[in-house]
């Protein structure tokens, strides 16, 4: 019985035997097998390739790095006396440099190898392990992993100060030289620039303790510019790059209109200002060639904007005075339609700076230039005045004033007293004189223009402060019919503006049709109140030179526009100086009142004449007695009504935010 169990386990042990020797790849080690892992033996997938840091040697004069590779069983365990060995692999101009191929793994697993290249780029590190301290009585393993050692050192520039010419910009540069870890310190440095007429103080710099060393340098064009370096003792050169500005000058877009604007994307932008042979603003062409561009959106708080001028624009010569070229340029903002960062034609002009904001450059000629290069200056004409750039190039600030306005949330306050509200908007032919003309108060007048127009909006309510968003005019009415019905009005500086009269009135729905119909009662028209009257106009095309008439202002803009103007008062006090009577009116019939008058008490004329305010903003109005019929009668809480022409200044430009009817009297 007992050798039988002997030859039991004598047969187990051979098969045992016989399956540890069981090798297909003939010289490969397995140092595991099923649910069996040998910790005596190296596990290749669970050795590990790195490096130190790359580190610029001053001594050697090049990058220096340690590989180092951590021999493990399968439990993860370091494992001592294992030979190791590596091989690099590369795409750089030279091999990197080995000082020893071979090494055992220390107490902690690692083989420590040392590497360094006088060459730029990326080394492929890949490695054997041994099962034994040498590979000659052990098995050779190979680690199915690389390792990538970047041969590289870092060049950083910021510029720390920048002054500009009309050729030129001079930049202060500093330079900072870091490898891995550390900066490289008092390391020799080679530097050049291949940018056509740059300069660059010197060729050769020595870093300081921080790793840095500042450059002089100067170049014609700001932007993008290339550095070449190279490290003392490497072979291969390095590229740095740095983003030089022009001058810059900034500041914000504000929304000066009030109710929500029609363009699609604003875009702010500088421009050149076309000047005349006059010396002032080309009225059909003001502004040319666009130097910088970029989004900005004052939705609807202000938005902030930063532009970099060229140093030197291209084109520098729209004005030439003096053998001096010299070119005036405008901060303007306008709607990019297209989003092409380019102002195309049929694209709106929305606003402009022209008071604190004007660019001029100088580049001079035969003769020297007083400012030459950028300056910001407060006109264009030959009385303008330097500006302080420190100052005013951070706040060149734009409002936009000149936005279309389509399909406006309107709100309309019903003064009739009534409990329903039938409300239609027609265009109806009409000519320039319409503008300077007494407002159509008698209700023929009226019905007479109704039967000619054309309804684009009707609309019905029974809230006395209603709020609606109005249809377009051209999405009922037809270009044609537009241009038919569409007249020319010429404003005090001679821009041309083409418009259509837009009449808003409240009707009586007599036939419960739900819309005007003939027959139907006209019962108010729109207007601002018993002081004020406005014409409603919808502005299909003008000049775009009208961006530079007052462009703080809310002035002509395209689409729906009310035009206001005083045109009724009441007198607060009365008196005689010499042969004129001077009556102190509230509130002030406009700026520049020149025309005639009727006087009421109760609705009935009691005097009327010629009226004036001396053509400047106050509230005593003159009227020449030889020019009055009846105006001794006239007293305190009597009306006056304008009835002749008024001038163009006497008209505003109103927010288009709310309508207010008032009845027919």
């Amino acid at each position: 019985m007992k050798s039988t169990k002997t030859l039991v386990l004598l047969a187990f042990s051979i098969l045992m035997v016989l399956s540890s020797c069981d090798d297909d790849s003939n010289n490969k080690v397995e140092n595991n097998t099923t649910n069996n892992i040998n910790p005596n033996l190296p596990s290749p997938e669970d050795c590990e390739i790195s490096s130190t840091e790359v580190l610029y040697n001053k001594d050697l004069l090049r990058l220096y790095t340690v590989v180092e590779v951590t021999v493990r069983n399968g439990e993860g365990t370091p494992m001592p006396f294992h030979s190791v060995r590596i091989g690099i692999y590369h795409d750089m101009n030279g091999d990197p440099i080995v000082e020893n191929e071979e090494a055992v793994s220390d107490e902690f697993g690692i083989a420590s190898f040392e590497v360094s290249s006088v060459y730029l780029g990326i080394a492929t590190v890949t490695a054997q392990v041994s099962t034994s301290s040498d590979f000659i009585s052990g098995e050779t393993l190979d680690i199915p992993h690389s390792y990538e050692i970047p041969f590289d050192y870092s060049v950083s520039i910021i510029p720390i100060e920048s002054t500009f010419f009309h050729d030129h910009g001079e930049y202060n540069l500093r330079f900072t030289v870091t490898d891995e870890l550390y900066s490289i310190t008092e390391a020799e440095l080679n530097l050049t620039n291949e940018i056509e007429n740059s300069t660059i103080s010197d060729s050769s710099f020595i870093t300081d303790l921080n790793g840095r060393f500042n450059v002089d340098y100067s170049t014609p064009v700001a932007g993008i510019q290339n550095f070449i370096t190279q490290l003392e003792g490497m072979e291969d050169s390095k590229e740095s790059v740095v983003d030089l500005s022009g001058p810059v000058i900034s500041g914000s877009i504000a929304n000066m209109q009030h109710y929500p604007l029609g363009f699609y994307s604003a875009r702010v932008g500088v421009f050149t200002l076309n000047i005349n042979s006059e010396g002032e603003i080309d009225p059909e062409d003001p502004v040319g060639t666009e130097l910088v561009s970029e989004s900005t959106c004052p939705c609807p708080g202000p938005a902030e904007y930063e532009l970099i001028l060229p140093i030197t624009p291209v084109d520098t010569e729209n004005v030439v005075e003096e053998n001096i070229s010299r070119g005036f340029y405008v901060v303007m903002v306008y709607d990019d339609l297209n989003d092409n960062h380019i102002l195309d034609e049929g694209e709106y002009l929305l606003g402009v700076n022209t008071s604190t904001g004007i660019l001029m450059f100088e580049a001079p000629g035969s003769s020297s230039a007083e400012n030459p290069g950028w300056s910001i200056v407060n006109g264009w004409t030959s009385d303008r005045q330097v500006l302080d750039w420190s100052i005013f190039s951070d706040s060149v600030n734009v409002n936009i004033t000149r936005s279309p306005v389509y399909h406006p949330t309107v709100r309309a306050v019903f003064d009739t007293g009534d409990t329903e509200y039938n409300m239609a908007f027609m265009v109806v032919p009409s000519s320039a004189e319409v503008i300077d003309d007494p407002v159509y108060t008698d209700t023929d007048d009226i019905e007479n223009l109704v039967s000619q127009g054309i309804i684009f909006h009707d609309e019905q309510t029974t809230v006395a402060d209603y709020e609606f968003t109005l249809t377009d005019v051209d999405a009922v009415v037809s270009s044609q019919l537009i241009d038919q019905m569409s007249f020319n009005y010429t404003d005090d500086s001679g821009n041309l503006i083409n418009v259509v009269r837009v009449l808003p009135f409240l009707y009586t729905d007599d036939d419960d049709s739900g819309n005007y119909t003939e027959g139907d009662e006209i019962s108010a028209i729109s207007g601002y109140g018993s002081e004020t009257d406005a014409f409603f106009l919808w502005v299909v095309d003008h000049d775009d030179n009208l961006l530079f008439m007052n462009p703080s202002q809310i002035y002509f803009h395209r689409g729906f526009m009310p035009i206001a103007r005083s045109a009724r008062a009441e007198i607060y006090s009365t008196f005689v100086d010499g042969s004129d009577y001077n009556y102190e009116i509230r509130p002030w019939l406009g700026r520049e009142l020149n025309s005639t008058f009727t006087a009421t008490r109760d609705g009935t004329t009691i005097a009327e004449g010629s009226i004036s305010n001396g053509l400047t903003p106050t509230s005593i109005a003159v009227v020449p007695s030889s020019g009055c019929s009846g105006c001794a009668d006239i007293s305190i809480g009597d009306k006056i009504v304008i009835t002749g022409e008024l001038s163009p200044g006497e008209l505003s430009v109103e927010d288009f935010f709310v309508v207010r009817f008032r009845s027919i009297q």
